[in-house]
């Protein structure tokens, strides 16, 4: 697998019949920098289409926005679609922007898939979800999530070993849900059609994670498994909707 090195990337990835420029990320590792504040990468996705990242990406500085072809159709961007080992790594200096986009980590026969936001900013999600197995999204040093819709670790069933990781001072996980206080905005373990065991919600060391909506744990079959822990000194998790389990 080889590596690209880029310091402007701009991607369309409209449909077979359109000019466009086509990025398919299927291995090797992808490093994106340029000065401070910069636009680094702009990617489009397909209106109800799908970005797949199986490999590595390395945010290394600058900001990178994606959004969808069509306003108001939203697209997903995934983190090892059926692959293992896909990874994206957030470093401090850079602000990813996903337009409204969703963000899966992990699906399918996906296995250990990873996000990690380093100090850097990620901004302007509507859902993140978790449908393979021992995927992973983690913030740290300072990193910054806002989500405007829902979290979910394990999401269809068989999704296991899943861990949203939020450890150290200033490190923030905001899952906004827009849809009010009514509707999910922090789930751990939750699936209508099967087992889906062994997710954790961890919050860690002045970490600090803030659902403004319902707020789940191991609903579905089997979920018992599912588990939340806060832990360290000044750690917080703040609920402002209802809590089920």
């Amino acid at each position: 697998a080889g590596t690209l090195n880029v310091n402007q990337l701009f991607v369309t990835n409209n449909t077979a019949a359109a000019t466009n420029s086509l990025f398919n990320f299927t291995g090797g590792t992808l490093n994106t920098s340029n000065t401070l504040g910069t636009t680094v990468a702009t990617i489009v996705v397909t209106s109800n289409g799908v970005f797949n990242v199986n490999g590595t990406w390395n945010m290394v500085s600058g900001n990178t926005l994606m959004r969808s072809a069509t306003g108001g159709v939203v697209g997903t961007v995934f983190i090892g679609n059926n692959a293992t080992n896909a990874a994206v790594n957030v470093l401090p200096n850079v602000a990813w922007t996903l337009g409204g986009l969703n963000l899966a980590i992990g699906s399918g026969a996906a296995t250990s898939n990873a996000v990690t936001v380093n100090a850097g900013v990620v901004s302007n999600l509507n859902n993140v979800s978790f449908a393979g197995n021992g995927g992973a999204l983690t913030v740290i040093t300072g990193g910054y999530v806002n989500v405007t819709g829902g979290v979910t670790a394990g999401t269809v069933a068989g999704a296991h070993g899943n861990v949203i990781r939020v450890s150290g001072p200033g490190s923030t996980l905001v899952s906004s849900n827009a849809g009010g206080t009514a509707n999910a905005s922090l789930q751990v373990g939750y699936t209508t059609t099967g087992e889906a065991a062994d997710n954790q919600l961890l919050i860690e060391d002045g970490g600090r994670v803030f659902g403004l909506g319902l707020f789940s744990i191991g609903t579905g079959i089997g979920g018992g498994t599912n588990k939340v822990v806060v832990s360290g000194a000044n750690s917080l998790l703040t609920i402002a909707g209802n809590i089920n389990r």
